[in-house]
C-alpha cells in the first residue's frame, strides 16, 4: 500500500516559526514531525511514500533524500504553484500505484493503528474512509455529521457559523482513498475538504473511522505547544 504525505503548504498560521522552515520539519521530541510519520508508516509496512512538496521544498528533499536512511522509499511530487490540499493529492496521482492509498497531511502527529483503519475501509467498501475523533476545540475544527451506519452525511467547515453545539466529532486529515477519488479532483488549485469531499459524500459512500487513538495537528501555535508537551 502506497502512502501520500501532503507537505506543500506554507503553514502561515505558525509564522514566524514557518517563515524559514517547512511546517513538517518543525521538531517534536527532538525530530521533525514528518519523521514521526515516516516511522509510523514503516511500522505498518507502508514503505513506498510520495511527498507532495512546494513551499521551501528543497529543505524537505535535502533532509529526507530518497528515504534510504529511514528504511523507506521516498519520491517527491513537486508543486510548481499553490495547489491546495485537493490539488496536492491530485499531484501525486502518477507517482502512486496502489489501490487504496493512505493519505496524511504533514502537520499530523498520531499513533493510529493503520492496519485496523485499512481493515475498516476494506470491510465497509466505501470510496473513502476518514479518521474522526472527539475534539476539545470544535470552534476551529471541521466537524462531521454521521449516519447510523457510519457514513458521513455532512462536513461542517471550521468557518461555518453558527457552530452546532451537539456535534463535537472532528474530521482529521488522515484518509484511506480508493483511486477513483482522483476522478473527482480537478487539476486546478482546490481544497480537498471544501471542494472534493462534499461531492464525494453526495455521490459515493464515505465512512468515518471513529477512534480514541492519539491524533493531533500542529496547525496553530497553541496546538503545536500542546503537542510538544505530550
Amino acid at each position: 500500500m502506497d502512502a501520500i504525505i501532503l507537505a506543500g503548504g506554507k503553514g502561515s498560521r505558525l509564522w514566524p516559526l514557518t517563515k524559514q522552515l517547512p511546517k513538517c520539519l518543525l521538531p517534536i521530541e527532538g525530530k521533525p514531525i514528518i519523521c514521526h510519520q515516516i516511522e509510523l508508516l514503516k511500522q505498518y509496512g507502508l514503505n513506498n511514500i510520495t511527498i507532495s512538496i512546494g513551499y521551501l521544498s528543497e529543505q524537505i528533499s535535502d533532509y529526507l533524500k530518497d528515504g534510504k536512511d529511514f528504511g523507506v522509499k521516498i519520491t517527491y511530487a513537486r508543486e510548481l504553484g499553490p495547489l491546495g490540499t485537493g490539488g496536492g493529492i491530485k499531484n501525486c496521482e502518477k507517482a502512486v500505484g496502489s489501490d487504496p492509498l493512505f493519505v496524511i497531511y504533514g502537520d499530523i502527529l498520531t499513533r493510529l493503528n493503520i492496519s485496523r483503519f485499512v481493515e475498516f475501509h476494506t470491510k465497509h467498501g466505501g470510496v473513502a474512509s476518514i479518521v474522526v475523533h472527539k475534539t476539545d476545540h470544535p470552534e476551529d475544527s471541521d466537524l462531521v455529521e454521521l449516519a447510523q451506519d457510519g457514513r458521513i452525511q455532512k462536513i461542517i467547515g471550521k468557518r461555518e457559523k453558527p457552530r452546532p453545539a451537539r456535534c463535537a466529532i472532528a474530521k482529521s486529515s488522515i484518509y484511506v482513498l480508493n483511486r477513483r477519488v482522483f476522478d473527482y479532483i480537478p487539476e486546478t488549485q482546490n481544497s480537498f475538504e471544501d471542494d472534493v469531499l462534499p461531492l464525494l459524500i453526495q455521490k459515493e459512500n464515505v465512512y468515518a473511522y471513529v477512534t480514541e487513538e492519539m491524533v493531533r495537528d500542529i496547525g496553530t501555535f497553541d496546538r503545536y505547544e500542546n503537542v510538544t508537551r505530550i
